[in-house]
């Protein structure tokens, strides 16, 4: 049985760590892990969405509203995010099929909002 949690905690820890960025609801909080469900992920057993612990340091807070946002993709292995158009001040890698929302479309760079609002 611990196994299995271990593995659940593993792919949702993923998934909030760049990887992927869902909106989540909190359920519990114990030292310096959260247990959350994942809200578009249904379950049977667990109304709020896919269950799973991550550490704390992988939520963050946001009251950027991007529903009405249009959506990059990620289609390569991996992308760079670059905070400058010289690349010369690289962010974070992302990997194949991170959907990030997409704020501004300047010449061949797309703007995308990060899970830490950057």
């Amino acid at each position: 049985m611990d196994e299995k949690y271990e593995f659940i905690t593993e792919i949702v820890a993923r998934r909030q760590n760049g990887d992927s960025s869902d909106e989540v609801v909190v359920l519990q909080k114990s030292g310096k892990w959260t247990k959350i469900a994942i809200k578009d992920q249904y379950v049977p057993y667990q109304k709020e969405g896919y269950p799973g612990w991550v550490p704390s340091s992988h939520l963050y807070e946001t009251t950027t509203d991007t529903t009405n946002c249009s959506i990059a993709i990620v289609n390569a292995k991996t992308s760079t995010l670059y905070s400058d158009k010289n690349k010369k001040n690289k962010y974070i890698d992302i990997s194949y099929t991170t959907i990030l929302p997409e704020v501004k479309e300047d010449g061949e760079w797309l703007h995308v909002l990060t899970p830490q609002n950057e």
